[in-house]
């Protein structure tokens, strides 16, 4: 039968697998064979010492396995078996319509597939040709979010948090229960579109998550029994038998049938660290990856989160994506960043990043199990006063004190000198004008955008600023702006030979004819020894 089917047997020289197993040394052979190159050789002394008895003994059964299953596989069949299997093969060839014994042969049996190594194959592969997406079409699931801007069908989320911080409470708890039967809010942030089951895989005791479960429905004023059919655990460490599961694809595709059996949208996993236990950088966590996109693409209606561990902080900045661990934080769809607030172990900040219709940073209190009252970071420290309205305030009193720019906009003294630090160019200050009096206070000026304009504003300028300006004053009025050209002409404070901070106005036409301290606030950065007398004068009255 070989010979018609067009099979060829083994070469003069080439032994059969039986054969070459029978004529192979045996592990006493080998075992005699390395203790020999022991004796002279440490290294192979040192791997000889991890050959224990019992690794040995499991060595010879697999030997043996693999040699019946060879054995078996080789045989010859017999009459009956012979006979049923042309008669199988003779009824493919009659309903694939084809002629020969041998050419069915290569259609339900190719000979490929019998030759290669297990999982090599040397027939053409079916690859994806490019999508016109001048013709695509948005998913059925495209617009489906079952967490707002947070969890979504076919997308992997990365909690990173740090030891401590109450990841497991706020995923595996709040989140988790949210989502399976409470809905309402995440933190208090992230409204619940639509709830679910929920399998949450952990690694820790099952009655620790008892207590943790009863504390998060108590808050959320649910009863255990809400939970039935909706939230289902699954013990990590002994999920595929002892080994790490996400590695393991038959668990994979076992755990994906039953995901998709309970129609379940969420999938936890903490941590993701214990499931696969493999180097986070490189090509293991991209094996990792690709089998979780394996099983989004079997099942696309689920959503995989990930919990793992940040790295101990390097500083008092702010948490970044590279603050995760290895590239857990780079193949992901979205990360969530998670810390304890300061010192204490009652707040917490969340940071949320990567394909969001809005990245956010959020504090929240950790109360009965749930994380609660948020305050937006972002808000919280973005500008309260629009940059225009800070030089419209100046440009309606020229010459404002930094305590009369606070009052007109409603902040601090030292707030309102923070805005004109940030406004650089736009404005100007200038110490000791004859406006201030004794105390040479800073006063401040809007910056002309050209040095014609201020002359131009002074004495009536035709164009459409200085037409406007004259209907509010006379040609003659003091300008808003200030040309930094002339900001030598503006009249300084003189000193009293007592050096007792007293001052007197006098009208200087250029700076070079007195002493830099009066005119420049910064006098003396440059050389801590010049004008020493006179700054010691100033510190008597300036503020």
């Amino acid at each position: 039968m070989a010979d018609g089917a067009g099979w060829d047997g083994p070469g003069p020289d080439e032994l059969t697998p039986c054969a070459a197993l029978e004529l192979a040394p045996s592990l006493a052979e080998l075992e005699a064979e390395a203790r020999a190159a022991a004796a002279a050789d440490p290294i192979a002394r040192h791997d000889l010492a991890y050959l224990r008895p019992d690794l040995v003994a499991g060595a010879a059964l697999t030997r043996a396995n693999l040699a019946e299953q060879e054995a078996e596989a080789t045989r010859t069949l017999t009459q009956d078996e012979l006979i049923s299997y042309i008669a199988i093969v003779e009824a493919e060839k009659q309903r694939l319509g084809l002629e020969t014994l041998a050419e069915t042969l290569d259609v339900i049996d190719p000979l490929f597939a019998r030759r290669a190594p297990d999982g090599v194959t040397t027939a053409p592969a079916a690859f994806a040709e490019p999508e016109d997406r001048g013709t695509a079409t948005l998913s059925a699931l495209g617009e489906l979010e079952y967490v707002d801007d947070l969890i979504r069908p076919g997308r992997i989320v990365v909690v990173a948090a740090e030891e401590g911080a109450g990841k497991s409470y706020a995923i595996g708890g709040e989140l988790a229960v949210r989502v399976a039967v409470a809905g309402g809010s995440f933190a208090g942030t992230w409204p619940v579109r639509q709830t679910g089951p929920v399998l949450y895989m952990s690694e820790m005791h099952a009655d620790d998550d008892f207590g943790r479960e009863a504390t998060v429905l108590t808050s959320l004023g649910l009863d255990r029994s809400a939970l039935a059919g909706c939230y289902y655990r699954l013990s990590l460490m002994t999920a595929a038998g002892g080994r790490p599961p996400l590695t393991v694809p038959e668990w994979r595709t076992s755990i994906t049938d039953w995901l998709r059996g309970h129609r379940a949208l969420l999938l936890i996993i903490d941590t993701a660290t214990g499931a696969t236990q493999v180097d986070p950088w490189g090509r293991d966590i991209q094996a990792v990856y690709a089998g979780l996109r394996v099983m989004l693409a079997e099942y696309p209606d689920l959503a995989i989160t990930l919990l793992i561990h940040l790295k101990k902080p390097q500083g008092r900045g702010e948490r970044r994506i590279s603050d995760v661990l290895g590239e857990w934080g780079r193949w992901c769809d979205v990360v969530i960043l998670m810390e304890n607030d300061g010192n204490g172990f009652t707040r917490a900040r969340l940071t949320v990043r990567k394909r969001v219709r809005r990245e956010r940073r959020i504090v929240v209190t950790k109360a009965g199990g749930l994380l609660i009252d948020p305050q937006d970071l972002d808000e919280a420290k973005g500008t309260k006063v629009p940059a225009e309205n800070v030089i419209a305030a100046v440009l309606a009193k020229p010459g404002m004190t930094y305590v009369e720019l606070g009052a007109a906009l409603g902040v601090s003294k030292a707030t309102a000198s923070n805005y004109v630090k940030a406004l650089g160019d736009r404005l100007d200050t200038v110490k000791g004008t004859a406006r201030s009096g004794p105390g040479a206070r800073v006063r401040v000026y809007a910056i002309a955008e050209s040095p014609n304009i201020a002359e131009q504003a002074r004495f009536g300028d035709p164009s459409a600023m200085g037409a406007a300006m004259e209907g509010e004053r006379s040609p003659n009025a003091e300008s808003p702006y200030i040309d930094r050209r002339s900001a030598s002409a503006i009249p300084r404070p003189a000193r009293s030979p007592a050096g007792d901070g007293s001052a007197e106005l006098v009208d200087l036409p250029l700076e070079e004819d007195y002493p830099r301290s009066a005119w420049d606030p910064h006098a003396g950065e440059d050389d801590l020894g010049a004008e020493r007398p006179l700054a010691e004068a100033d510190a008597g009255g300036a503020t």
